[in-house]
């Protein structure tokens, strides 16, 4: 008879106790314990920015090289002057960061913006032979008709970054100097043509995942005309039946949170701050959290549940996986862009600080810290392959399979991809997260196998560090 009052007693205890992970989660979030100083890291991201804005310059010169007009090929110089302006924001004092956006406002016509950031940038401390080419690069910018000297001892401070050397090469072109201008050229060429292979590369994965999705989408649509020319009716394999409540789905929710915070602040507190973007601070929040929430379920459940992890038929779920990333991961990533570019073009025009804007992916980091590619190829293989599985476990076989007991596929979908946008700790790029959780929700639904959503997000991802690599080559 003392069953009943044992069991309540036991059910207060569990919610108190994820009651308390809950508010955890929320003062750790408010005051960061343990987390690096904002100096530690702000310079590192801003090499990075940087690094970026290089690359869309060299691209630039890659698309005049394949023949692209200067007006069709501007698109890479205005992207390279959004990444620098987002360095310039990481490290505002950061003498190169300030000179590339300079260099890049003068490439872009913008003579006023160009002269401003330098005459910021000479009111620092600089050194003498920095500061003597400063000055030149200053008066061949501010002037209509640079002088021959003063084009000739801006020469060895433009060399120095990729925009200068069009900066440079216009100069030259300027004076009627074509000989000068050409060896200019010759070297922004050379520079272009060491990112043809990563670019080349970059492109072949596109056209690879475009090309998946187009065969998937012909072989989707040759199987629906065969079942209605034979008369039968569709009927999609659906997800297993999920033997926990939406109260364990929660709770796995919570604690996933709560381990990755932990796991966070404790890496951040004993570990130097240079190495807080390592793989080691990167893998083990994300891995111990998920392993955590899914055993919270997994021993809650009946012995043998497998949760939604059906592998009969295994490889024709992983073909209808990728086909759908390949149909889908160049629209999304390019809503993502075009979010990203227009909140940073408001931001720029109402002149307030962008902030904390999540930009970066998280593997950047640790992608250009590297400098083994044994390294990399481990966080590649732990970010295709472990962290989808253990994200489409949490967020589509648990999560989903809960609120699908008792709600239609549609606001099912909807919640849960909504939670694993959130999840992401990113509120500007919150309809591509939505979309993806949508999206990777209705594989789950249709193949009944968590199979094909994790090959959607292992093959989503892997196009998403395909287009990193090239950008921070």
């Amino acid at each position: 008879m003392q069953d009943p009052p044992r069991s309540a007693s036991r059910s207060s205890l569990r919610t108190i106790l994820f009651a308390a992970m809950a508010v955890g989660i929320l003062i750790s979030l408010a005051f960061p314990f343990g987390v690096p100083p904002v100096s530690k890291w702000t310079k590192g991201r801003a090499e990075r920015y940087g690094r970026a804005g290089d690359t869309f310059v060299r691209m630039f010169y890659l698309a005049r090289i394949a023949g692209f007009g200067e007006e069709e090929s501007r698109q890479f110089l205005d992207q390279a002057h959004l990444h620098y302006l987002l360095s310039v924001e990481a490290a505002p004092e950061d003498p190169q960061t300030l000179t590339s956006l300079a260099l890049v406002f003068s490439a872009l016509d913008r003579r006023e913006d160009a002269v401003t950031t330098l005459y910021a940038l000479l009111r620092q401390d600089l050194p003498k032979s920095e500061r003597q080419g400063l000055i030149a690069t200053l008066r061949v910018m501010a002037s209509t008709e640079p002088s021959p000297e003063d084009v000739e001892n801006a020469a060895s401070f433009l060399r120095k970054s990729p925009a200068g050397l069009l900066v440079l090469a216009r100069a030259y072109e300027h004076l009627g100097r074509t000989d000068a201008a050409e060896q200019v050229w010759r070297a922004a060429r050379a520079q272009a043509l060491g990112l043809a292979v990563p670019a080349a590369a970059m492109v072949a994965v596109c056209g690879l995942m475009l090309l998946a999705g187009l065969i998937g989408l012909a072989l989707f649509i040759m199987g629906r005309v065969r079942e209605a020319r034979a008369g039968a009716a569709h009927r999609p394999a659906a997800p297993p039946p999920a033997t926990w409540r939406a109260r364990e789905a929660v709770e796995a929710l919570i604690l996933w949170l709560f381990v990755a915070q932990a796991c966070r602040l404790a890496l951040g507190a004993v570990l130097p701050a240079e190495r807080t973007t390592g793989a080691l601070a990167l893998l083990v929040p994300g891995l111990a959290a998920g392993i955590a929430g899914i055993a919270w379920v997994w021993l809650a459940s009946p012995r043998g549940t497998r949760l939604g992890w059906r592998l009969s038929r295994g490889w024709r779920w992983l073909v209808a996986g990728i086909s759908a990333a390949g149909l889908f991961a160049l629209p999304i990533l390019g809503l993502y862009q075009v979010i990203q570019n227009l909140y940073l073009r408001y931001s720029l025009a109402q002149q307030v600080g962008l902030g904390t804007f999540p930009e970066e992916h998280p593997l950047v980091p640790v992608i250009t810290g590297a400098p083994l590619w044994p390294t990399k190829v481990v966080l590649i293989v732990a970010a295709c392959a472990i962290i989808p599985a253990l994200e489409e476990t949490l967020f589509r076989g648990i999560l989903y399979g809960a609120l699908r007991k008792d709600w239609p596929f549609a606001p099912a979908a909807l919640a849960s991809g909504l939670v694993f946008a959130v999840a992401h700790l990113s509120a500007l790029p919150l309809l591509p997260y939505l979309l993806l959780g949508v999206l990777f929700a209705y594989l789950y639904e249709r193949y009944g196998s968590l199979l094909a959503p994790w090959a959607a997000h292992a093959a989503f991802n892997g196009f998403n560090l395909a287009i990193l690599l090239t950008l921070y080559h």
